[in-house]
């Protein structure tokens, strides 16, 4: 009983609370306070969509990555870093290996386009799911834009949104790769966000949105504005911080290193039982 109370408390901790991502826990003073500008020709309803959009679908536009990055959230007291690979192409796998910062406890995450293996290494336990491959994503959901996707009630208010199949099971990976939980929360309102410019970011092009979180976001993660980078060609999500009345960094997900359609390590996607390591009985449901 206690090793599945400690499964589940490390889970919720890795496990992304609808999107975001670090920078670090160190605090970072934007040089002034986002504000929301008023409809300009950088700012049409059009090109929000358009980058949301390819955020939305973001798997679609790469093959292979791999790649780290850094999660801090100062409302779940969370900072890990997280080093993954993840294949799209031919049959999709992926790995992701988490390192807790302030317990120095690992996690490892593997799918090797069958099943899914969590290895918990502070409690020498891992487990094996396999995952339902009998409905295969639905073509009216596939590249369908992210505003069709919103789920509405009978008075048109928006609670809930489809989200797309993850074909690789990238777990912690899709924090950077194919963020849906910031796709539609942050940017669900382009009446409170703008596009502020363009940045070169671990030497991709970025597209660089800013604005004011909902209230749901706000009472959630303790924090009023936002700002992300995001690669203007794939809708992967660089970087994610949003910040409190004070202008400090409460939250933040920085990609570290990002390398796309490059080779993979095949052999981080095989399902090896560690030695001397027990089954657990209790299997958690994998991420999608």
């Amino acid at each position: 009983m206690k090793k599945n109370k400690r499964l589940l408390t490390y889970l919720c901790a890795t496990r992304v609370l609808a999107g975001a991502t670090l920078i670090g826990a160190t605090t970072v003073i934007p040089k002034e306070k986002i504000e929301v500008s008023a409809a300009s020709e950088t700012n049409s309803e059009i090109q929000k969509e358009d980058i949301q959009n390819k955020m939305a679908n973001s798997i679609d536009n790469f093959s292979y990555a791999k790649g780290s990055y850094r999660y801090f959230a100062e409302f779940s007291n969370t900072d890990y870093t997280v080093d993954f690979q993840v294949r799209l192409k031919g049959q999709p796998a992926s790995y992701s290996k988490s390192h807790n910062l302030k317990t120095g406890t690992e996690f490892e995450n593997k799918f090797d386009g069958n099943n899914v293996m969590g290895i918990l290494h502070a409690d020498k336990t891992y487990y094996i799911n396999s995952v339902d491959k009998e409905n295969p994503e639905d073509p009216a959901v596939k590249g369908k834009l992210a505003k069709q996707r919103y789920i509405k009630d009978s008075k048109g208010n928006i609670n809930g949104a489809v989200y797309r199949h993850d074909p690789a099971f990238m777990g912690m990976a899709s924090e950077i790769l194919f963020n849906q939980n910031i796709i539609f929360g942050f940017l669900q309102d382009y009446s409170k966000w703008d596009i502020v410019g363009h940045e070169d970011y671990l030497g991709y092009d970025s597209t660089v949105l800013a604005g004011q979180l909902s209230e749901g976001y706000k009472i959630k993660q303790g924090a009023t504005t936002f700002k992300m980078w995001v690669d203007s060609k794939t809708g992967i999500l660089l970087k994610s911080e949003a910040y409190n009345e004070n202008n400090e960094v409460v939250f933040s997900i920085t990609c570290t290193d990002l390398k796309l359609n490059g080779t993979l390590d095949d052999n981080k996607f095989k399902l090896e039982k560690p030695v001397n390591y027990k089954e657990l009985e209790s299997k958690p449901l994998p991420k999608q």
